[in-house]
């Protein structure tokens, strides 16, 4: 049984177990709850001294992970939409073992309606948490993180606009179909002079002196 309170040695035969354990579909965190297996810290040492020990955990969990991913899973949908409001990143989210890949939540996206709305919503909440946090860092500026402060205020408002453009956007669009607007259509026509040949003409010559 693995120690819970000393540094684990690489051991090939628990390495195996491990690899083996997320073959079967085992995810790395419920690994580390076994105590008769390495724990989360043994594993980052084994890995970070171990390139190639590193390499079949990964290609392991890469194939475990596109068995799992294969089918749409509301439980996984809702919890990237939860991640993403509280900041995360698609690419950060995608890259936990536990989630699908980053192309695998683009076909969710686009084969699942629910998941596409339950995105644009978590992302105008992700917007909104921008606007919280550059509410916060505005109250707080001094003489001295004035200029710091107004980076990070450019960055998040430009971030929230992409978000929400709706709400943030620099530019925002317009409903021509809201109510109590009025949509005006300008129409441009070009003239220009026929030559002999049928085709736009020149510039004419300007008079004689």
């Amino acid at each position: 049984m693995a120690s819970r309170f000393r540094t684990l040695p690489y051991d090939e035969g628990l390495a195996q177990r491990v690899l083996d354990r997320i073959a079967e579909g085992a995810m790395l965190r419920d690994l580390w709850r076994d105590p008769s297996l390495p724990t989360r810290g043994d594993l980052r040492r084994w890995r970070h001294a171990d390139p190639a020990f590193d390499a079949r955990v990964r290609e392991a969990v890469n194939r475990a992970r596109g068995r799992r991913m294969t089918s749409y899973d509301e439980a996984v949908a809702e919890t990237i939409c939860v991640r993403l409001i509280e900041g995360e990143s698609p690419r950060g989210i995608c890259l936990d073992p536990a989630m699908p890949s980053l192309m695998t939540a683009y076909e969710w996206r686009r084969t699942q309606p629910a998941f596409d709305h339950a995105l644009a919503v978590a992302r105008e909440l992700q917007a909104d948490r921008l606007g919280e946090q550059g509410w916060e860092i505005a109250r707080s500026i001094t003489p001295q993180t004035a200029r710091a402060a107004a980076t990070q205020l450019t960055q998040l408002r430009w971030w929230a606009g992409k978000l929400s453009p709706k709400k943030y956007g620099r530019h925002k669009p317009v409903d021509p179909t809201a109510s109590g607007r009025r949509v005006q259509h300008v129409y441009v026509k070009r003239f220009t002079d026929a030559g002999e040949s049928g085709n736009e003409a020149t510039p004419p010559k300007p008079p004689p002196p």
